[in-house]
């Protein structure tokens, strides 16, 4: 993407690249891939499943390990080690792609000197954002008004429409990618304004090569897709609060 936009207060909050693999891990290997990772995110959090029962006197069940949340010491750098999955994840303030795949790519290394080699059948990247709209811009319409992308009430149905939800599948035009769109508004988290919160999958689960090579360079195919994707999501009044 040669126009690429540059922002000098992005809205951006989290950036995941997700790796999902064909089987799930045991507990044994969950582990020795935990020990390996340690060293670079020394923050353990263990994830449990649990089940609740449906009875008279219900009750909830602990079901197991389910993964562990790694964080790295400056508190940004986020692993996520799941039965079938690797997500590697950065806070605010985002690196940019280049580097949020450079790290993806040295934890899959760790990953796989832990456990040996498993296939991968879904890359998957997810972009949150958080837009803080000033409320003196919503005094004569709705925050929908400043998106693309919108919930449209029959005619005469409602006098106003203030708080709103919504989420989008669709498959993007350009580049076969499987796409989840989620827009909501969210608890101010700044004095006079309104939060809103543009949540972006964007998905490969077809054809995903074998070969680590060309592997990451099938998940450089969802940059410009997903950067196309949001910016078509927003209006230029919008966009200007973070230019």
């Amino acid at each position: 993407m040669s126009d690429r936009h540059q922002y000098s207060k992005p809205p951006l909050i989290e950036a995941v690249i997700e790796l999902r693999f064909d089987q799930a891990m045991s507990d044994k290997d969950l582990t020795r891939a935990k020990d390996r990772l340690h060293r670079a995110f020394p923050a353990v959090d263990e994830m449990k499943t649990f089940q609740a029962k449906l009875e008279a006197h219900g009750a909830v069940q602990d079901m197991g390990l389910a993964g562990y949340k790694m964080t790295a010491k400056n508190g940004l750098d986020v692993v996520l080690l799941q039965r079938n999955i690797l997500v590697t994840s950065r806070l605010a303030p985002y690196e940019g792609w280049d580097a949020l795949v450079a790290k993806t790519q040295a934890n899959y290394e760790i990953f796989e000197r832990a456990v040996g080699f498993r296939r991968i059948v879904r890359l998957g990247s997810r972009f949150v954002n958080r837009i803080d709209v000033p409320d003196r811009l919503l005094a004569n319409k709705p925050i929908s008004d400043l998106l693309n992308i919108k919930i449209a009430l029959p005619a005469g149905i409602a006098t106003s429409q203030s708080g709103f939800s919504l989420a989008t599948n669709f498959v993007h035009s350009g580049s076969d990618l499987k796409v989840l769109v989620q827009v909501a508004m969210g608890d101010p988290v700044l004095i006079d304004h309104t939060s809103v919160f543009v949540d972006l999958d964007c998905s490969i689960d077809q054809q995903i090569p074998m070969n680590m090579e060309e592997l990451w360079k099938l998940l450089a195919t969802i940059r410009d897709p997903k950067d196309e994707i949001f910016e078509s999501l927003l209006t230029p009044e919008i966009r200007e609060l973070f230019r």
